[in-house]
């Protein structure tokens, strides 16, 4: 092939995926880029090792074979719509490099950014007590995303965190991604369990929980990135035709399981173990912490009304885009 045809091809594949991103050129360079690192670090790679890209394109030095897969990728993004992180295979989270699988849902930039908010606050908090060993019960953990990253971003071997899903293939995925990133968390135990929020009554379900708490009797804080969506909600393809439903949508409003957890969260928090401290910089405790849609913002705040009555602190934070998440 010239390098006139090749200069050509990457032009047509950077156009065929900035359509899939809605005319974003800037994004399709990016997916461009991390598709040529992907092939480069396959073991099956006939990528040349010493030729520098043209700066004209960065496709100029591939082998033939490496321009078929590169073209195969690039058409399993645009035709078939698969997510960027579903062909390479991972997602940054938190600092790791986790493993990502269809149908399992994706870790979004939204989720990872209050995951890093709590650790920081807690590190914050656990300084003052040097022995204090926090509990986190994780429901709705798909990858095991936000237990791992707690894990990774606290303070050394002061976290137990149990993770809870309903999916079987999610959970298979998150005990993968415990495995492969057992270095990475810092001491912190991690451990997973099938268990569905709605098979039971409310007790029932948190009773199952307590047993397989640390302690047996519940939880220091309780995290969830639920399926949140509004099921009349239209969804973008590669979410549409990629992710599993069941972790995108809940009820008519989206809202039923933020509903659930809130109704099992006198079950499930244990007593807080932390004292006053005396330092006026001491912040407040995060107990609970569930992502939503910003629409939602008002609802969710109506249905936490029986916990600011007795002394919550209910707060909504927003996201990178200012958005209440």
């Amino acid at each position: 092939m010239s390098l006139n045809s090749r200069l050509n091809l990457y032009q047509k594949l950077i156009s065929d995926l900035a359509r899939v991103r809605g005319g974003d050129s800037s994004g399709a360079r990016q997916e461009m880029r991390w598709l040529l690192d992907h092939l480069q670090s396959s073991p099956q790679s006939t990528l040349p090792v010493n030729s520098r890209p043209s700066s004209s394109s960065p496709i100029s030095s591939l082998s033939p074979s490496a321009i078929e897969k590169l073209v195969h990728l690039v058409d399993q993004r645009t035709r078939l719509f698969k997510p960027i992180q579903y062909i390479l295979g991972t997602q940054p989270f938190c600092g790791l490099d986790l493993r990502t699988r269809p149908p399992v849902l994706i870790p979004r930039q939204e989720t990872e950014e209050w995951t890093l908010t709590l650790a920081s606050k807690w590190n914050n908090i656990l300084k003052y007590f040097p022995s204090q060993e926090l509990h986190i019960l994780d429901l709705c953990t798909g990858t095991g995303c936000i237990a791992l990253g707690l894990a990774s971003n606290l303070p050394f071997g002061r976290a137990k965190i149990v993770g809870i899903d309903s999916y079987i293939p999610a959970l298979r995925l998150a005990h993968l991604n415990k495995n492969k990133l057992e270095s990475s968390l810092k001491g912190n135990h991690v451990e997973f369990h099938k268990v569905d929020l709605f098979a039971s009554n409310v007790e029932e379900t948190a009773n199952i929980l307590q047993k397989i708490s640390p302690s047996r009797c519940g939880f220091d804080v309780i995290v969830s990135n639920p399926p949140y969506l509004p099921r009349s909600l239209a969804l973008d393809p590669d979410v549409k035709m990629w992710e599993d439903p069941c972790a995108l949508h809940a009820d008519e409003d989206g809202t039923s399981f933020h509903r659930r957890i809130l109704e099992a969260l006198p079950f499930l928090l244990r007593k807080s173990p932390l004292p006053h401290p005396e330092s006026s910089s001491m912040e407040m405790v995060p107990r609970l912490v569930m992502e939503m849609d910003p629409p939602q913002s008002v609802v969710i705040r109506k249905m936490c009304g029986q916990y600011e009555q007795e002394g919550w602190n209910v707060q909504i934070w927003n996201d990178f885009r200012e958005q209440a998440r």
